[in-house]
């Protein structure tokens, strides 16, 4: 049901919701049952975020939970323009709930996250930009399975054979430890922090990677 004549949808219900089916977050199991102990034991403590037709933008693995357990719902309109606050009148941050409210919301978010690669691509596809939120090698890497299975879980993770890893790709399945002083270090440190701004990188091996790249193609 979509709102006609530039009106709102009614919303009273999470059954006046609908889920997103381009959703690019999978979600895991794991962090489903983190969000329904959460819900139980902490309570709501973020809100979901919904367009004019009630159809939802962020929060839908928080909805589908909310509505096994029934939770009621409260609606906060706005165009955009004004940061809702939602208040808990009952917590403390300081107080066991509090923090473990806290907690649950940082490690949920970490758990709960699994890129869903064939509705980004769907997204891509359609116009929208992934390299305003990733960079080329996070691209690279989030789109070859092989390549991901080999940062996770190493060698072992996956069938590699023979395989060889494709140029200009970053992988984390070798280490490499360097040793330094405190005063090399703080200016290897500041030589990386200005390479990752050249390159737009946001870890260390990215960044090493890309430079080594760098001096091979001038070498």
């Amino acid at each position: 049901m979509n709102s006609t004549n530039g009106k709102k949808r009614s919303i009273n219900s999470l059954s006046d919701l609908t889920p997103d089916t381009k959703n690019a977050n999978k979600g895991t199991q794991r962090g489903r049952g983190l969000l329904e102990k959460s819900l139980r034991q902490h309570g709501a403590g973020r809100s979901v975020l919904v367009d004019r037709d009630g159809e939802i933008i962020a929060g839908n693995k928080t909805v589908e939970i909310a509505a096994e357990i029934d939770l009621p719902i409260k609606v906060v309109q706005t165009n955009g323009e004004e940061l809702v606050v939602v208040q808990r009148t009952d917590l403390k941050l300081e107080s066991k709930d509090g923090r473990g409210l806290a907690l649950a919301d940082n490690r949920i978010a970490e758990i709960d996250l699994e890129w869903d690669t064939d509705n980004l691509q769907f997204l891509a596809d359609t116009g929208v930009e992934l390299g305003e939120w990733w960079n080329h090698i996070e691209i690279d890497r989030m789109f070859d399975s092989s390549l991901l299975e080999l940062e996770q879980g190493g060698a072992e993770a996956a069938d590699i054979g023979d395989y060889v890893i494709p140029k200009g790709t970053a992988s984390h399945v070798k280490m490499v430890q360097l040793f330094f002083d405190v005063e090399t270090f703080n200016q290897f440190n500041e030589m990386m922090n200005q390479l990752a701004r050249k390159y737009e990188t946001d870890n260390l091996t990215d960044t090493v990677w890309e430079a080594i790249k760098d001096v091979s193609a001038t070498g």
